[in-house]
């Protein structure tokens, strides 16, 4: 669903997706991910990447831990309530394909 609608916004020029959700999305699927792979799934400058990072950070959506091997680097990831926010939210469309395959469809 989500390429789709990147695909509907590269063809009208539009954002339609913020970059917020983009992180946060992503975060929910893939699990914790390192900050330069989450700037690239952004879409957002640079400048503004940081901002939105803190932001969430600061509004308790996110994490980050230092990476030990190298200390520059951090890997983010959603707040286990966050987690659960979105696993209520979005339950019935996330079971649907899992109950589908158990039904036998």
């Amino acid at each position: 669903m989500m390429h789709r609608i990147l695909e509907l916004e590269k063809s009208l020029d539009l954002r339609l997706v913020t970059s917020d959700y983009k992180i946060i999305s992503s975060l929910y699927l893939h699990g914790a991910m390192r900050s330069s792979d989450l700037f690239g799934v952004s879409g957002s400058s640079a400048a503004n990447f940081q901002i939105i990072l803190r932001r969430l950070k600061n509004e308790k959506v996110i994490v980050a831990q230092q990476l030990h091997e190298d200390g520059r680097a951090r890997i983010y990831d959603i707040t286990p309530e966050v987690r659960d926010i979105i696993d209520t939210i979005f339950s019935d469309v996330i079971m649907k394909p899992a109950l589908r395959i158990a039904a036998g469809g």
